[in-house]
């Protein structure tokens, strides 16, 4: 079976240089924006609403030219998103009614500019900026206030807008000049968490360390014997930004041209797979280390190169969360028992060095019959996988049937290669056998891994022949632009859950301590201010908010909440929180740790999880 570093001609490399290269960046990013335009709605750009009483604002990043952008229309966040500007997340909830915030756009530099101003709005235009109509509104309770940042050497992005005053203070640190307010939320919003968490196996699923379920989707190399020039960090970020790929496969041949055990470079490859470790974490992308047995079919074959391999790789990257290891590619032509001899044999080896990498473990007739594998798993180990591969215009409901008997003894299972080709990787594409199978991997919540990287002449290349690195969408062959279109609608925004849409309203708990010295009559509540369901949990956010009426400053405060049931923390901003048992301890950052006399903090907040819903009581120690 054989098996986009996102560049987009109108967008630009990324380019991490200044200087020189500044005017290229510039030009590229008006180019970028002139298209941005073009796709902008004649009224007003506000309004993805996510309940009946709020609307979501989007937050996205340019690592090009360092500004962050914020909409409300999901289009152009799709659009800008496909361009290779970053996704943050939720920066904020704005209200459906209040004072207008203006949004306008620089055609000579190239970003935009918003305001609560009228006056600054009109002066803007007087120079040249371009008026975009109302962008938001800003609440008129005041709540939840967004400071601005300006940036006196930047010539494009110079504002900065957030509501965490831990974000203005560490900008202000380093040379931005702190603006005040510039408007109000209704609530803060939700960032994305880009952080890799170690990955477990519990059943038949995959869960990350907080218990929650990955549902893994990427891409796998070529061989790396073959096509090394894929290793790169520009396809990585490809990969990432703009074909929706939250994991790498790096896939080491043993016995073909070159390979591994066959005459190749032991140290270059080596080398590789340690570049594209390295990348993969800087891309917030899970890696699989793959032992890609083929035409030696017998992993036994090559069973002392495989340990000292795996023993190499366990040594190396025992403490490294987002690497797995797949020991064997596609076994064919011999029978479980003699896979299960060799993957007894090297999952000893890499669990003596690394306790609790996820391991894949191949399955005969090229990875298929994972129906044979749950009759008589491996014994005595943790953290292990099985793997299916299929071809969906070859493998139909024979493999299918396979998968299903498997999930049903309660086989995990990770299909760590498919693609929409026959099973040799070309012939005619049969998309509608892809879309059938997505869905029952969707069904079982089975991580996959498309095939391949490549700009091969075949059907199962990712490429068009001839196309370069980096990559850009254009590049996309038929194959390609499947994978695109089918991994965008899966495409994981975590931890903002699918349950936000419509989040519960829980009673909020408060409680009133007023022991602190010097400041007697301190107030402290604990609001629960939005709530969904996930896998089986409650997940609720709560606001923390400390006032000080009293006449004297209220120092180095600290709080606990007390929870009638067991809860999990899942998030939490500007404050150390921990928790012991039931009972949450919230402690001040440097920049909040005093409370001035009439001030109050309001801005502390952290999601919890539990298994029903839970109730809090509030005091300050």
């Amino acid at each position: 079976m054989r098996k986009r570093e996102w560049t987009d001609q109108r967008y630009g490399k990324q380019n991490r240089q200044s200087g020189s290269a500044h005017r290229f960046r510039l030009l590229i990013l008006l180019l970028m924006f002139c298209m941005s335009a073009l796709l902008l709605p004649s009224k007003p750009v506000h309004a993805e609403e996510t309940d009946s009483s709020l609307i979501r604002m989007e937050r996205m990043y340019n690592p090009n030219s360092s500004e962050h952008f914020y909409t409300a229309d999901q289009n152009e966040k799709k659009y800008l998103v496909s361009l290779g500007w970053q996704y943050e997340g939720i920066g904020w909830f704005a209200p459906h009614q209040g004072d207008p915030v203006y949004r306008l756009y620089n055609p000579n530099a190239g970003d935009h500019h918003y305001t609560l101003s009228e006056k600054e709005r009109d002066k803007l235009v007087s120079l040249g900026w371009r008026y975009e109509q109302i962008g938001w509104y800003s609440a008129k309770d005041k709540k939840v206030p967004l400071y601005r940042q300006y940036n006196p050497n930047a010539k494009a992005g110079a504002h900065n807008f957030t509501t965490s005053r831990k974000e203005n203070d560490v900008l202000v640190s380093l040379g931005w000049r702190a603006e005040g307010i510039s408007w109000y939320a209704e609530k803060e919003g939700i960032p994305v968490d880009g952080s890799l968490r170690a990955l477990h196996v519990s059943g038949t699923k995959l869960l990350d360390e907080n218990n929650r379920e990955v549902v893994l989707q990427g891409y796998s190399t070529f061989g790396l014997n073959y096509m090394p020039q894929y290793v790169d960090e520009r396809v990585f970020q490809f990969v990432k930004n703009q074909m929706h790929g939250q994991a790498i496969r790096l896939a080491l041949y043993t016995q073909e041209y070159g390979g591994y055990c066959s005459g190749g470079n032991q140290a270059e490859l080596e080398a590789l797979i340690d570049k594209g470790v390295r990348l993969a974490k800087q891309n917030n992308l899970y890696v699989i280390i793959d032992w890609h047995i083929l035409s030696d079919g017998n992993p036994m074959i090559h069973l002392n190169e495989a340990k000292a391999f795996f023993s190499k790789m366990a040594d190396r990257y025992k403490n490294v969360k987002h690497v797995l290891y797949e020991i064997c590619n596609e076994p064919n032509g011999v029978d479980w028992a003699t896979v299960k001899n060799y993957a007894n044999q090297i999952i000893h080896i890499i669990r003596a060095r690394d306790p609790n990498g996820v391991i894949l473990v191949g399955t005969p007739t090229w990875s298929q019959d994972v129906d044979v594998a749950a009759r008589d798993p491996l014994q005595g180990y943790s953290n292990i996988m099985y793997t299916l591969h299929f071809y969906a215009a070859t493998h139909k409901e024979g493999i299918c049937n396979k998968l299903i008997a498997a999930h049903a003894a309660g086989l995990p299972v990770f299909v760590s290669e498919f693609g929409i080709s026959s099973a040799d990787g070309n012939g005619s594409l049969d998309p509608a056998s892809g879309d059938a199978w997505i869905q029952l991997l969707d069904d079982y919540h089975i991580s996959r891994i498309g095939w391949a990287l490549s700009n091969k002449n075949e059907a199962s290349a990712l490429f068009t022949p001839g196309s370069g690195i980096p990559p850009t969408l254009s590049d996309l062959s038929a194959s390609g632009q499947w994978f695109e279109k089918i991994y965008q609608a899966r495409a994981s925004e975590d931890p903002i859950p699918d349950q936000l849409d419509q989040p519960d309203q829980p009673d909020s708990s408060d409680a009133q301590t007023p022991e602190q010295p010097g400041s007697k009559d301190a107030k402290v509540q604990l609001t629960a201010s939005n709530s969904w369901q996930s896998n089986g949990r409650t997940f609720t956010q709560y606001m923390l908010t400390i006032e000080n009426p009293g006449s004297t400053p209220l120092k180095n405060w600290d709080a606990e909440a007390v929870f009638d049931g067991e809860i999990r923390i899942e998030n939490s901003w500007n404050a150390e929180v921990s928790a012991s048992g039931n009972t949450l301890k919230f402690t001040p950052l440097s920049w909040n740790a005093e409370i001035p006399a009439g001030g109050k903090v309001d801005s502390i907040g952290v999601i919890v999880s539990s298994t029903k819903s839970v109730h809090a009581s509030v005091h300050l120690n």
